[in-house]
């Protein structure tokens, strides 16, 4: 029995609840501030990927092979 509505289908019977935890979170979520939080990896996890990112082009570059004048012609 969910709400105290004894006539509801088994699948709403799972998804009243996931709704109303959803809305917890979601008020939880401005109290605590957690996006101040993921900001802040989000922050380091770019920068991470910006150096991996230059890297691997750098590489690229250096396995390169000479080009020579016939070739560019």
């Amino acid at each position: 029995m969910v709400l105290g509505i004894q006539e509801i289908p088994s699948r709403a019977s799972i998804a009243l609840p996931m709704v109303a935890l959803v809305t917890v979170l979601g008020g939880l979520e401005t109290f605590f501030n957690w996006r101040s939080r993921w900001q802040e990896f989000f922050d380091r996890h770019h920068v991470t990927w910006a150096d991996a990112s230059r890297q691997w082009v750098e590489f690229r570059r250096l396995d390169r092979p000479p080009q020579s004048p016939e070739i560019r012609a």
